[in-house]
């Protein structure tokens, strides 16, 4: 929560941050490392600025304070239902003076609205009835003067108000008693400077306060308060430069506290800045821990912890400042920062609240821009994510096969692992006939390969493609493995898919179509097709119509649904129009995307509605796809091809709306680097 002149305009108020009149408060909330699913955002319609908010755990409803686009002033509190998201006026506020901050206590369903008056003089505090919007008590004291900001004890209920001071003068604390309703006593200390923001520690019962004294900072500091006997009993400056937010875990009583970066005007009228840093402080000690950093994280406007994923979430980027994601996680037992999973990278975050038993995430954005809105998100435990990872492709392939069939396995289908073509339609006619997927180099069987056939004991093994592909002397090292040894050809890769399709399936009434040009579509397919036990047959898709031979085989097979892999660029209109006047046009699907990730999640989107677990491959080459889809097959899951430096944004939706709780990543840090540990978004 921030205060903010009546008249105030957007570049006033951004430069008002630099000289730290805008003061926050701490979010309360509550979260392991946790990530949030996009939801929708309301607008304040009529309203030119939102300048701060609170929500309503009991009914899921966000107030703010509404400036209107018809005048200088703050006219309301405005509502907004997190179920709904109708937007209605709560209270109207009185026309003179400044409405600053706005807090609720569920528990007691009471509103606080704090202001303060046209000189800054004298501060005022009004109590409102959550359920009927009444007025309960409006207090007036002397030791509220320029009231700024509040926050509430949630086991007292006892309200702690800070009034605005001058650089060098103090900023006094009012606290107000949460049954009568008055002031009951005060809390002044010389550390007490230019405060900006305080919230009450739910463990330790102690009082946090960030005090800056701005412009150059000489006496910044967190200051730790006893609220019964009301004094400061440390003063906390280790790292502290700037200090702006403040936030408590409510399960941990660690505090954390949010450095402002220093701001710079440019000739253009906007700013850089240096990057903000979160500083741990230990509730037991009060001492700082760690230092949290990173370049993502340029500024820190609002802060909220969630307890139940250990998660902190932090706002202050998107348009407004570029460098930053819109909303930023710190993974607080690692101390990785990170995007906080899916949120529009162009709405202007200000401020955050996590509503621990909904598991809801509330944003305030379009502080500045004229444009205010709540944005309202879903929170969740990030899954947890292993690896599968050899020094090779074939020997990952075998590491693939042992996590596939444990023991035996009837057929095992072998393929080169130097090119694609041969092979795209393999996997899923692997997992169809109950075998893995191992790679060869042509001329070569690879140690660790023959020492995991001989592991699984097939009675059949199936060489894809022709001698070119896996030579006559690989065959014949085969032919030591297994009773029986054959191949399955072709002139081309598309004669080879079909001989592959027609060796393993008798009979399917669905048929995958992916071009075989390119190897992204026909691999995302490969789980979802075994999902319906049906093959992947692939087709020249460039072409004009679909050849006589691959129409015969479809007959063959009973074939009355087909599904075509990937946009009109892998697989023609042509052929898709083809198909259409085959078998009518509610039984040709096309799931396609504006890239092969989007393409990727499309398919499995269709196929898998829901999932405990995914398989996540790099789509950008194709032995770790081509052998983890007969992995994912055999455990029902979806296989995700992705970028191999961040989880692209239609995966990670897709993650998140199937309730995924583990992630198995197929392939080394070549493939898919470290970040892919952490489940890392794409920009």
């Amino acid at each position: 929560m921030f205060s903010r002149s009546k008249t105030m305009t957007a570049a006033a108020a951004t430069a008002a941050i630099a000289m730290g009149a805008l003061v926050l408060s701490g979010a309360t909330a509550a979260s392991a490392d946790g990530w949030t699913t996009y939801q929708r955002t309301v607008p304040f319609d009529g309203y030119a600025a939102v300048t701060a908010f609170a929500v309503d755990p009991v009914t899921q409803t966000a107030y703010g304070i509404g400036f209107s686009a018809s005048g200088p002033g703050a006219d309301a509190i405005v509502s907004i239902d997190a179920a709904t998201g109708a937007t209605d006026t709560f209270y109207q506020l009185p026309p003179t003076g400044y409405v600053m901050d706005v807090q609720v206590d569920s528990d007691q369903r009471l509103l606080y609205i704090v202001s303060t008056s046209d000189d800054f003089s004298a501060g005022r505090v009004t109590v409102v009835d959550l359920d009927t919007a009444a007025t309960v008590a409006t207090i007036v004291d002397p030791s509220l003067t320029d009231a700024m900001t509040m926050t509430i004890d949630p086991q007292t209920h006892d309200g702690y108000v800070l009034n605005g001071g001058s650089d060098t003068g103090s900023s006094p604390i009012a606290i107000i008693d949460g049954t009568t309703h008055t002031v009951k006593g005060t809390i002044t200390d010389p550390s007490l400077v230019n405060s900006a923001s305080l919230t009450v520690n739910p463990v330790n019962h102690l009082l946090y306060v960030t005090n800056d004294g701005d412009p150059s900072h000489p006496q910044a500091n967190v200051a730790v308060i006893d609220t019964v006997n009301r004094t400061v009993v440390k003063t906390i400056t280790s790292g502290v430069t700037w200090p702006y937010r403040v936030a408590a875990d409510p399960s941990t009583g660690r505090v954390y506290v949010a450095n402002q970066p220093d701001y710079v005007e440019l000739p253009d009228g906007s700013y850089s800045t240096t990057p903000s840093s979160i500083l741990e402080v230990d509730g037991s000690t009060n001492t700082v821990t760690r230092t949290i950093a990173s370049p993502i994280l340029q500024q820190a406007t609002g802060l909220a912890v969630d307890a139940a994923t250990n998660t902190l979430l932090i706002t202050g980027g998107g348009d407004y400042l570029p460098g930053q994601p819109a909303l930023v996680s710190v993974d607080l037992a690692s101390g990785v920062v990170d995007t906080a999973g899916s949120f529009p990278a162009e709405l202007s975050t200000f401020d955050v609240v996590v509503e621990a038993n909904s598991r809801t995430v509330w944003t305030l954005n379009g502080v500045f821009d004229g444009t205010p809105s709540v944005s309202i998100l879903g929170l969740t435990a990030k899954p947890t994510t292993t690896r599968i990872a050899a020094p090779d492709r074939f020997s990952n392939a075998v590491e693939i096969a042992k996590a596939a069939y444990p023991t035996t396995a009837p057929v095992v289908y072998i393929a080169t692992g130097l090119n694609y073509p041969d092979a795209l339609g393999a996997g899923a006619a692997a997992a169809h006939e109950g075998g893995p997927l191992l790679l060869t180099t042509p001329t070569e069987l690879p140690a660790s390969v023959t020492t995991e056939i001989q592991s699984l004991k097939p009675d059949t093994i199936v060489v894809v493609g022709g001698p070119n592909s896996v030579s006559d002397s690989v065959l014949a090292q085969l032919h030591d493995l297994a009773q029986t040894v054959t191949r399955q050809g072709g002139a081309d890769r598309y004669e080879a898919s079909r001989n592959i399709v027609a060796g393993a399936f008798d009979h399917s009434t669905t048929a995958f179509i992916a071009t075989g040009s390119t190897f992204p579509d026909a691999l995302s397919a490969t789980s979802a097709a075994a999902s319906k036990g049906a093959p992947v047959v692939l087709v020249n898709g460039a072409a004009s119509a679909l050849d006589a031979k691959t129409l015969a085989l479809l007959q063959t097979l009973g074939v009355t649904d087909v599904t075509i892999t990937g946009g009109p660029a892998s697989v023609s209109p042509a052929i898709e129009s083809q198909l259409k006047a085959v078998y009518g046009s509610g039984h040709v699907m096309r799931l396609g995307g504006a890239d092969r990730f989007d393409a990727s999640a499309t398919i499995n989107e269709q196929f898998f509605h829901t999932a405990t677990h995914a398989y996540l491959a790099t789509g950008s080459t194709f032995p770790d796809a081509l052998a983890g889809g007969v992995l994912a097959a055999t455990k029902s899951a979806p296989l995700l091809v992705v970028r191999g430096d961040c989880v692209p944004t239609p995966a990670v939706g897709a993650l998140q709306a199937w309730g995924v709780s583990g992630v198995t990543l197929i392939g080394g840090t070549a493939s898919l680097s470290p970040a892919l540990g952490t489940l890392h978004p794409c920009s």
